[in-house]
């Protein structure tokens, strides 16, 4: 298959999910708006209705995506490794500072603009999860989306940019991962993260490791931090003391990560492209329609 096409079906892939998870979510809507006229009385909940809304875009999208990325060719690691737990040990503190070091521009570009414009920085994350219940946010971000996410970006992607060469496989993987979150507000910590476990699943060939670095991230900056939050609202002396603690395991973290990544930079080891586009791979890239169409759906989102 002409590499550009190869691309180019990739691209469309994810337009597919992006499309089918629109309906997915006018379904849910329409359904509540349904029923609140045929029984106006019905109070309906907010934590059923986003759980509900989750569900239907991965219960529409997955299934469109997944049929249309199984017909593009794929790569295979034949000899998966494992990874001894106390390096695991070590990847989780690296990618939870990771989090943290690679938001840094954002909060510098934010300042930047502060200094010119008064406008409130509003985290549509939290936006979206601060008036959840506690185990809704545990089922839709602990468990829900790393693995919905790691099998979309590093298990079905990587697997078909491998063949142009694992640095490419990360760098695409991790660029479209941050893309996708479709905010300012994540899309540094999400593009970082998401190079280190794609580099993770490339070497290794097993996802499960992803899944649950994935798992360990987004509980410590979901389920934990909202519980600290709502805890200082109250007044809690608990969430303040606990707040103190996260506090200063991220800062030990952001350490960490940037230590580790200088002393084990050289020794990464990378291995080479067995596709080699002729106009090369970013021209080729950039030739890919449904690529276009990718990156023009995440702005779409991003502005909106």
């Amino acid at each position: 298959m002409d590499s550009r096409k190869y691309l180019s079906r990739i691209g469309w892939a994810y337009i597919a999910f992006e499309a089918a998870a629109m309906v997915g979510i006018l379904l849910v809507i329409g359904a509540a708006q349904v029923m609140q006229v045929l029984r106006p009385d019905a109070k309906l909940d907010f934590n059923v209705l986003t759980v509900i809304g989750h569900l239907a875009v991965y219960a529409l999208g997955f299934p469109v995506f997944y049929l249309l990325m199984r017909r593009i060719p794929s790569w295979r690691k034949k000899e998966p490794q494992s990874i001894k737990f106390g390096t695991f040990f070590v990847l989780m503190i690296f990618c939870f500072g990771v989090t943290y070091v690679a938001d840094l521009p954002r909060q510098i570009i934010m300042y930047g603009i502060h200094l010119f414009i008064e406008m409130e920085e509003v985290n549509p994350l939290y936006e979206v999860l601060g008036d959840m219940k506690l185990w809704m946010v545990v089922v839709l971000t602990v468990f829900l989306a790393p693995i919905m996410e790691e099998l979309m970006f590093r298990k079905m992607l990587v697997d078909r940019l491998v063949p142009f060469g694992q640095k490419t496989a990360v760098i695409v993987s991790g660029l479209s991962f941050g893309l996708f979150h479709g905010n300012f507000h994540q899309f540094f910590y999400a593009t970082a993260l998401g190079m280190v476990f794609a580099y993770i699943y490339s070497s290794t060939g097993r996802i499960r490791y992803n899944i649950l670095l994935h798992m360990v991230i987004n509980i410590m900056g979901g389920p934990v931090l909202l519980l600290l939050i709502r805890g200082m609202e109250s007044e809690a002396l608990w969430a303040y003391l606990g707040v103190m603690v996260l506090g200063l395991m991220i800062l030990a973290s952001m350490i960490a990560s940037v230590t580790i990544f200088f002393l084990y930079l050289r020794d990464l080891t990378w291995f080479p492209a067995w596709k080699h586009p002729q106009r090369g791979f970013l021209r080729t890239l950039l030739r890919a329609p449904g690529i276009w169409a990718f990156i023009a759906g995440c702005m779409l989102i991003f502005f909106l």
